[in-house]
């Protein structure tokens, strides 16, 4: 063990069984982790069996293995009624072995062995348009080395990466580069798919540098290596995009450890003494901080398994993630346990591997020996001393009043005084009401904190607003295009797949924009004349201005007859602006008819070529050029019946619409982005609150109870981390429920376990040791009084900002499961437009349909992050001068 006094570093001599040690300590942790992954399969089989998913699974590889042997001849000589009943026991002694007449845990236990010992027997499904059959877990280890590789090496250039700007960073504080990596962080903070999808757009729509994203599907017998040859032609986006997502956020991380460590008096001696830069990091600033380093690197790399998911089914990666996708889907459950486990086994190794590296390079983990402890654990008392103890707290006043330090902002100090009790309610008043004068005093002063201020007030002002204006029912009936009235629940009035109508301020040629006229609203001129015998002739004539640089992209007109028996009859006139007068031709009338003049074959073969080019052509211009000015189009119908009617309604389709475009349904994206916004502020918003909330009061009762309540927590953290959490969740909606909100719960009630906890518990430690709670404790103050009024007051500070900083996770991650198909399935929302946008080929087609969501995606959680970083420094005085 090294001991670093000043500059002397004495090494102290290390006994002979060090490799022991080591090798025990490796297999306590291999033991613990095997168990935490059986207690974690467990559950995740509890949650796939409660409603017998598993059961059926086995009960219909019975009647498959039956079926199967009775195809081969099994019993054909047999009489009925013998023959029957012969299968009938087969059956039973079939389902006796299966253990299905066993009890329901001791079925999920048998089912936990096997998963356990990967004996998880045959399974089949279709991924693309490839059969997959054979042993479960061969089938998942065949995928397993692409999701390695592709994972592997991000990880590799993330912290490779990391390592070096941090210290370069660290050098340099407040410099340029530290300033962009700051602005940067909240930019970057989207998942590794997000990040994919506008690596794509450019790099490969926009730059033509890498191929598009293209489904390989598996290699052929013979040809791997011409297909892992192909293979890496494709690897290179998404690695960028797991490296560019975790980049930023790993250097502003390790850039404040490496700060921290850098301010020590050791350090600043031997930067004195002269030491060679890379010396000094290495040995001085970088080694102390490794532990912290590989501690944020593990939970980094557990994230980045997860996403991989959404990330290989975005890029069409040949890993496990479109093989998890397709069995939960297609309830193939014997396979999506079989991919849990692998995955489980994965995080369990991470772990492991990092864990043993850890213990290796920090020096306070005794190898083999009793480990230091960091406080004393109590002994827990007895339930009924513990509430008698909480009752007298509520009804007893404490014998003395101890300030317990900082419970305002700008790191002031409550000082105890004898002041009677109403001059210390009005002294909290007035200092609650300077803490919140200082706190929007020094917000003001931040420029980032005002806007993402500002962001955040705009967003929940649009979302109250899009809810009130367009409840959730109209929503959803205009959305899927139902409804009464046939005019405001479909969308055949508006243009297909076409941008914003806003950029034709960044265009030299403007785009046309839609228009429509109807006659019986007077959009058209009308005259009626009698020509005798029952017969009418309508003219109609519908005009319109045309300031555009390009043809529309169609021309439809919407008739609807009424009559008897005789069809009418219309014949079609085009007028342009410089009088020349095009026949269109004439045609009978249904009662409704829809007549697109780009899609009509006669037009097709009169015209020879483009329909809508040659009817808005400039004569005088080589025949690209629009003609601009006053376009008409008459149309003359003839009716044959007394009380026959014709009306029409006609419509120039433009190429930009609105303020947000169309998909290529016709819909108005702005519906989906308005309602899209509430969705992901109360997804995040919730998620955030109960998250912080909840980890923060079982942290603290964990903290100061000790004993055995603190062990319990830790246990359920390190199972809960190796459950993946999203494959958790999946499976929850396809299974159980498709309410969004109970999905909602489900990825609390996993994330409160997890790195939240551990964070608070750490900060608890730190104030459990701390005078103030000492001479607390020794007055006798109880324990819920403890907890209430001195462990968590202190730890207010940290919970807004970190409340604020966690929304946008949230945030992005109700977009991931909406990606996946995990959403609401009638509410359009971010996650979904990206998902339809890209099944639409929207990147090479229509950009605008799957930038727009991304776009307020990253700007709602970069408008939280800003504002919770800056609530970070200006309530936590000790980074205002990092």
């Amino acid at each position: 063990m090294t001991t670093i006094t000043g500059l002397d570093v004495q090494e102290n001599t290390r006994p002979t069984s060090t490799l022991s040690r080591v090798f025990s300590y490796a297999v306590f942790k291999a033991a613990a982790l095997v168990v935490t992954v059986a207690v974690g399969l467990f559950l995740t089989i509890l949650v796939l069996n409660f409603g017998g998913y598993v059961d059926q699974i086995k009960a219909a590889y019975i009647e498959e293995a039956i079926g199967a042997r009775i195809q081969g001849g099994w019993l054909n000589e047999v009489p009925e009624p013998d023959r029957t009943n012969q299968i009938d026991q087969a059956r039973a002694a079939m389902r006796e072995a299966a253990g299905l007449n066993k009890p329901f845990l001791q079925r999920c236990f048998i089912w936990l062995v096997e998963s356990m010992t990967l004996s998880l027997g045959n399974g089949g499904m279709v991924v693309g348009t490839q059969y997959y059959h054979g042993e479960i877990v061969p089938l998942v280890l065949q995928r397993l080395p692409y999701t390695l590789l592709l994972v592997g090496l991000g990880n590799l250039l993330v912290f490779v990466f990391s390592i070096t700007l941090a210290l370069v960073i660290s050098r340099r504080y407040s410099g340029w580069l530290d300033k962009a990596v700051t602005l940067l962080t909240p930019l970057f903070a989207a998942p590794t798919w997000i990040h994919g999808i506008i690596l794509t757009f450019f790099l490969a729509g926009q730059l033509h540098l890498l191929p598009f994203p293209k489904n390989l599907g598996a290699p052929i017998a013979g040809e791997e290596d011409k297909y892992f040859r192909l293979l890496f032609n494709y690897l290179a986006l998404p690695v960028i995009a797991v490296t560019t997502s975790k980049l930023f956020q790993s250097v502003y991380t390790w850039r404040t450890f490496f700060l921290i460590y850098s301010e020590e008096s050791y350090v600043e001696l031997a930067r004195a003494k002269g030491l060679p830069t890379g010396v000094l990091e290495r040995r001085y600033i970088l080694r102390p901080s490794l532990p912290y380093v590989i501690t944020n690197f593990a939970m980094l790399m557990l994230s980045i398994w997860q996403e991989a998911i959404a990330l290989e089914l975005l890029f069409f990666w040949p890993g496990v993630a479109i093989m998890f996708i397709q069995s939960v889907r297609s309830l193939t459950t014997s396979l999506t346990m079989g991919i849990v486990v692998v995955f489980a086994y994965l995080l369990a190794i991470t772990i492991f591997v990092l864990d043993v590296i850890y213990a290796l390079v920090d020096p306070r983990i005794k190898l083999g020996g009793s480990r230091p402890l960091l406080h004393e654990a109590r002994r827990p008392q007895k339930l009924i001393e513990r509430l008698k103890i909480w009752w007298e707290s509520w009804h007893q006043p404490a014998p003395v009043k101890v300030a317990p330090g900082n419970f305002g902002f700008a790191g002031q100090r409550s000082e105890t005084n004898k002041q009677p009790a109403s001059v210390k309610s009005e002294t909290a008043h007035s200092r609650f009401k300077t803490g919140i004068d200082s706190l929007w005093f020094e917000l003001l002063r931040n420029p980032s904190a005002i806007v993402g201020l500002v962001i955040v007030m705009l967003i929940i002002i649009a979302s109250l607003y899009t809810v009130i204006a367009v409840p959730p029912n109209d929503a959803m009936l205009l959305w899927r295009s139902q409804g009464d009235d046939p005019y405001r629940s479909t969308w055949y009035r508006n243009p297909q797949l076409v941008p914003p109508a806003w950029t034709n301020f960044f265009r030299t040629e403007k785009l046309p924009e839609t228009i429509i006229l109807d006659s019986w609203s007077g959009g058209s001129s009308r005259q009626d004349r009698d020509t005798g015998s029952g017969t009418m002739q309508r003219e109609l004539i519908y005009t319109f201005k045309f300031p555009y640089d390009e043809a529309p992209q169609d021309i439809v007109l919407y008739v609807i007859a009424q009559y008897k028996e005789k069809y009418p009859f219309i014949t079609m006139t085009w007028i342009t602006p410089d009088g020349r007068e095009i026949d269109l031709g004439g045609r009978a009338i249904p009662t409704q008819t829809s007549f697109y003049l780009s899609r009509d074959e006669r037009l097709k073969k009169k015209f020879k070529g483009d329909i809508l080019k040659t009817l808005f052509a400039d004569p005088a211009g080589d025949g690209t050029q629009v003609l601009r000015g006053t376009y008409k189009l008459k149309l003359i119908a003839m009716t044959f019946e007394t009380g026959s009617q014709v009306e029409a309604q006609f419509i120039s389709y433009g190429k930009v619409y609105g303020l947000a475009g169309t998909d290529n349904s016709r819909r108005d994206l702005l519906l989906a982005l308005m309602w899209g916004m509430p969705i992901a502020l109360a997804f995040g918003v919730f998620g955030a609150l109960f998250t912080n909330i909840l980890a923060m009061l079982i942290s603290a009762f964990g903290v100061w109870f000790g004993g055995w309540l603190d062990g319990i927590i830790q246990r359920i953290t390190e199972v809960n981390l190796i459950i993946p959490t999203l494959p958790i969740a999946i499976m929850i909606y396809v299974l159980y429920s498709k309410s969004i909100w109970i999905v909602l719960g489900v990825v609390v009630l996993l994330n409160i376990f997890g790195s939240t906890i551990k964070t608070y518990r750490a900060t608890f430690l730190q104030i459990k040791d701390a005078s103030y709670v000492e001479a607390a404790r020794a007055y006798g103050a109880s324990d819920w009084r403890m907890v209430s009024r001195y462990l968590l007051p202190r730890i207010f500070q940290t919970l807004i900002p970190q409340l604020v900083i966690m929304v946008p996770g949230y945030v992005y991650y109700e977009a991931t499961l909406a990606f996946l198909g995990v959403s609401d399935p009638y509410l359009p929302t971010w996650g979904k437009v990206i998902a339809e946008a890209l099944n639409g080929q929207a990147l090479q087609n229509a950009p605008h349909w799957i930038l727009e969501p991304i776009a307020l995606l990253v700007i709602t959680s970069m408008a939280f992050a800003l504002f919770g970083f800056a609530l970070d420094r200006i309530l936590n005085p000790t980074l205002r001068t990092k």
